[in-house]
């Protein structure tokens, strides 16, 4: 949980659950601000303020993001290699590009969305 404006990177976990699926997940990225206002992490209790309808919670759902080429292209590759020593690497790697891929479409999400609230896209 971040309380500041900035977005934390991703953890390589998020790649790994991607990859790892059964079923290649259809992501979609959500960026939302003003949760802060809403139920600050510094309260002892997880409630929300007394009334929250009076602050403003801003959310945008990016598109979809589908990784089934990229995963397909990865496990043929994988498919190929004959050392665990090459395996972990080629994983690693993809586990950094689908964790980029993600991070790309959250910042531009958050990019989109100060934007929209600078102009009073809220107003």
């Amino acid at each position: 949980v971040n309380q500041d404006e900035s977005i934390g990177r991703f953890k390589w976990g998020v790649g790994r659950l991607i990859m790892e699926s059964e079923r290649v997940p259809i992501v979609l990225p959500i960026f939302y601000t003003g949760m802060k206002e809403i139920m600050p992490l510094s309260q002892k209790v997880p409630m929300p303020k007394p009334n929250p309808f009076k602050s403003t919670l801003y959310l945008k759902v990016g598109d979809e993001i589908d990784f089934t080429a990229q995963i397909e292209e990865w496990k043929g590759a994988r498919a190929k290699l004959s050392s665990e020593k090459e395996k972990n690497q080629l994983d690693e790697l993809v586990r950094i590009a689908v964790v980029d891929r993600l991070w790309a479409s959250l910042d531009s999400l958050k990019d989109e969305s100060t934007a929209a609230i600078a102009h009073g896209a809220l107003d």
